[in-house]
This record gives structure tokens, sequence and C-alpha cells, in this order.
């Protein structure tokens, strides 16, 4: 019997394992889904090519005919970055479709994701006018990488392989409030990039009097109007002292807030495992739906984060 979100969604252990979301979660998000889909596939085929006669209804023999099985694909799939052959059987359709629909699914979560606004900002800008915005001015940031295939291309190998990981890797910056919600995502650059190497390239914005909690990994960096947190760092051959040890130890108790929210991201497999797909507009691409779908997480009222944004309405 192929997988569906209606023998499955009554076993709600079983659905937040395949999906990573509780299953009024699922419907809020379909709440939105569905017309975004709706209108796509009524004058778009699989291929993306434009109809000449607009679908309206589902066809007998269609294979993920409604908009609610079309999402819950996509979220096991994306939970469980299963084969793509394994993923066709659970479905009941062809590799071949699974490869499209994947692709096209993606592209119409994220249109969902960004009109309900859980998508992390991207820009200089709007970082800046989202802390403005925001009653805290304390944050936490960290930086984070997904392994990916090995290029074929020699010169593209070395840009791509990270000496800290030991593989070929892409790597983000994130911002994070203090209840893990992700705030801003860098754009997505290869692994041999230093993380305080992307902060001084994009030039980030900090409105006056922002506290960045940071690690050692963005030593000497020090932009305008902003105080840093950063663990005091080891000399060689010169222990500290055991008051430094409990300041470096509150530090990074304070700044575990980046930790869980990475590890929310991660929740989905397909960030986790190496990536099999190339395109580097689908490698970013996934890491904004990755955050979104962890913002989602963090403001939904049936979770326990300690945050003042419950906003959705289950």
């Amino acid at each position: 019997m192929a997988l569906t979100y209606e023998n499955t969604k009554n076993n709600e252990k079983r659905f937040l394992s395949l999906t990573s979301l509780k299953v009024l979660e699922f419907d809020f998000l379909l709440r939105h889904f569905e017309p975004i889909s709706e209108n796509y596939f009524r004058w778009h085929t699989l291929h993306g090519q434009l109809r000449v006669i607009p679908k309206y209804g589902i066809r007998s023999n269609e294979a993920l005919g409604s908009h609610c099985d079309k999402l819950f694909f996509l979220m096991v799939y994306l939970k469980n970055a299963p084969l793509q052959e394994f993923q066709g059987s659970n479905f009941g359709i062809s590799q071949g479709k699974v490869s499209r629909i994947v692709k096209i699914l993606t592209d119409l979560l994220l249109k969902t994701l960004s009109k309900l606004k859980l998508t992390p900002c991207r820009s200089n800008e709007e970082l800046q006018n989202v802390l403005e915005k925001h009653p805290d001015n304390t944050f936490s940031m960290d930086g984070t990488e997904r392994r990916i295939a090995r290029n074929l291309d020699y010169e593209s190998q070395k840009e791509l392989f990270s000496g800290k990981k030991k593989d070929h890797t892409v790597k983000n910056n994130i911002i994070f409030d203090d209840s893990s919600e992700v705030l801003f995502l860098s754009q997505t650059y290869e692994g041999k990039i230093h993380d305080k190497a992307i902060c001084d390239e994009d030039n980030y914005f900090f409105p006056k009097n922002t506290t960045l909690r940071v690690d050692l990994g963005y030593l000497a960096y020090k932009p305008d109007n902003v105080t840093i947190i950063i663990p005091v760092k080891k000399q060689k051959k010169i222990e500290l002292s055991q008051e430094i040890k409990d300041q470096n130890k509150l530090k990074s108790k304070e700044r575990v807030v980046a930790e869980h929210g990475n590890s929310g991201i991660k929740r989905l497999r397909l960030l986790t495992d190496r990536l099999r797909l190339k395109l580097v507009e689908y490698q970013d691409s996934l890491m904004v739906v990755g955050c979104a779908l962890h913002n989602l997480r963090v403001r939904s009222p049936l979770r326990k984060y300690t945050s003042r944004k419950c906003t959705l309405a289950l």
C-alpha cells in the first residue's frame, strides 16, 4: 500500500518521525500551501511547461493527486533523505517523476513559507531592519556546514574542501535570537571559506547597542556598534585561570541557543546527510526551507521552546 497522508495522520508519533511536524502543524502549513500548489498545477505540467488547457480536479490515474499528499510526499523526502527510487516505490511513482516533482514542490513550499513570513532575511538591509524591530538586543551567531558530493572539477574540489570537516562542504552563517529562531541566513559559500571571512565579505550591518555571542571561529571579528561576547582562547603553554574557565563556561551556556537552533534546522536529514543533488541554487533553497520549518516549530504553541512568539493559529 502506498504511503499517504490519510493512512499516516492518525499515528502522531510516526507522522512526526516521517515529516518533522506534528499533524496540526502540518495542517496549518497545508492551508497556505494548497492554494499556491493548486494555482501552479492548474496552469503547469510536472515539466514546468504551460498547459494548453487548464487542469481542474484530480484525474483517476494520478499519483499524488491531492495537495495534502504532495506536501506529505515532500516533507517525507526532506526529513528522511531517501534514495529517489525508494521514495518513488513508497508513493507509487517513478524515480524520474520523483526528481521533477521534488524540485517543483520545494519551490512551492518556499513560496508558502515566505508568505507566512517564516523565512529568515538574507540581505544586510533586511538584517538591520529585523534587529532594530526585535525586542531584544542580544543575539547569537554561528556557522554551519553541510556535506555535498565531490565535484568532478579539480579546482572546484579545492574550493569546496573544508579542512575542519575533512570533507567537501558548503557553509552558511546564521543569526539566532534567544528563542533559537533564525533571524538571518547568509548566502551559501564554499566549505573552504572561514566563518569570519564570510562576515568580512558580507559586511553585516547591526543596530547600535547590539550584543552578539559568537564562538572562537569569529576571533578578531569586531563590527561597528556591536559588543562581542566570545570565549577566551587558551594560548600555547599557558593555562587559563579557573575564573576565566568559569566565564567561558557561562558564555557557552548562553550561546547554546545557536547550537539548539542548528540542531532544529538539521532535523531534516537532507541537510545532515551528504547532499547528492549538485545544483547550487537548490543547495541554497534547501537551507532556507530548513530554517523556515525550524521557525515554524519555534513559533508553534505545541512545542516547548522558551519563546514569546507562539503566534501560529493552529
